[in-house]
């Protein structure tokens, strides 16, 4: 299942996003991680995932992939869960 835009979103999220990824420029696997959320193609994982919890489960691995979880950056994108 593919993202529907008529879907509701967490608010704030792409900016916070943004913030992430312009403090980690150079890594490409925080790009990739948070490429779905950035471009609206999101996956979900099941048939009855919503699209707020798709958007937790992505961000949530993301910051696990980047590891750096305690920096301000990363916990502004996480305090929107």
């Amino acid at each position: 299942m593919w993202y529907n835009k008529d879907m509701p979103s967490i608010t704030g999220l792409i900016e916070k996003i943004s913030a992430v990824l312009a403090h980690v420029p150079d890594d490409v696997d925080a790009q990739a991680a948070f490429s779905e959320l950035r471009g609206n193609m999101i996956r979900f994982a099941n048939d009855t995932e919503t699209r707020e919890q798709a958007e937790r489960r992505i961000i949530t691995n993301g910051i696990n992939n980047i590891g750096h979880s305690d920096c301000s950056y990363c916990s502004a994108l996480l305090s929107l869960l």
